[in-house]
């Protein structure tokens, strides 16, 4: 934690091996030979071979337990929805007016340290309530440019666990989580990404917020991804994440200073700003 260059705690080989023996991987010569295949497919079926390269496609196939069919369809997906929802993947300059005024008010960021199993662990939460410059899409820009950064230097991540605080949120955030955004955020999460998504969790939400929530999870209507959302459900968060990493709010032993990791954060994607431009 005390270089900011590097918000985070690299996988050792040691844990990739042993995530890849718990998940039963193939060996070597036939995770290659799994490589080949999907590249193959990519050009003769996406035209697009160029934006999956050796990594990007290992990661898929670690996220996704090595399921062929699974692993071409999340990078099909990958990489029509990046396209289709292109406000959420383009002007990721992390120098731009509106990314800097996105981190200063939400706090958006990878813990740094992976779990045991191989999962990563995001956390948000509003930093200035009273900011009107308030923007869902941004902070969600801000949030996959992280995850995407972070698969170039560490491409064995098993999934992610979200934490989303509301502490801070009132109807006026709420009112910008529309039934359209929300089903995209979660569409890219489940349906496109290489990692994929353990839990997430709806934590310090208000009995006036969590309405809104489960209106909006409604009309959304995916039952998979149903399964994985939890509202204030600490005791489940606890089951998931050992005190270690789980924060000192949630029952675990670790006090993040967020507002620290959320600007390491910040410094770490300016100072990769070529991959983004």
């Amino acid at each position: 934690m005390e270089d900011i260059r590097v918000p985070f705690v690299h996988f050792t080989q040691d844990q990739i091996s042993r995530m890849l023996l718990d998940m039963e991987a193939p060996d070597a010569d036939t995770i290659n030979q799994y490589s080949q295949e999907i590249r193959q497919w990519l050009q003769t079926e996406t035209k697009h071979s160029d934006k999956i390269d050796d990594k990007l496609m290992f990661s898929f196939l670690v996220g996704n337990k090595f399921d062929m069919n699974v692993v071409k369809e999340k990078i099909g997906n990958y990489i029509l929805l990046s396209d289709v929802h292109a406000e959420f993947f383009t002007d990721r300059d992390p120098c731009s007016t509106a990314l800097q005024v996105s981190s200063s008010v939400v706090h958006m960021c990878i813990l740094p340290q992976p779990t045991k199993d191989g999962y990563r662990v995001v956390y948000t939460e509003i930093s200035d309530p009273s900011s009107k410059a308030y923007n869902i899409v941004d902070g969600y820009k801000r949030l996959f440019a992280q995850m995407d950064l972070l698969l170039t230097k560490d491409h064995a991540c098993r999934g992610y666990v979200f934490i989303m605080s509301g502490k801070s949120a009132s109807l006026w955030h709420a009112s910008h989580w529309t039934v359209r955004l929300m089903r995209t955020f979660f569409d890219i999460l489940s349906k496109s990404r290489p990692e994929g998504v353990v839990g997430i969790y709806f934590m310090d939400m208000s009995m006036l917020l969590k309405p809104v929530f489960t209106l909006t999870l409604k009309l959304i209507n995916d039952e998979t991804l149903n399964k994985k959302i939890y509202f204030n459900d600490k005791k489940n968060l606890e089951s998931i994440l050992t005190k270690e990493i789980l924060p000192k709010q949630y029952g675990g032993d670790m006090e993040y200073d967020f507002t620290k990791l959320n600007e390491q954060w910040q410094k770490y994607l300016e100072q990769n700003r070529d991959y983004f431009i």
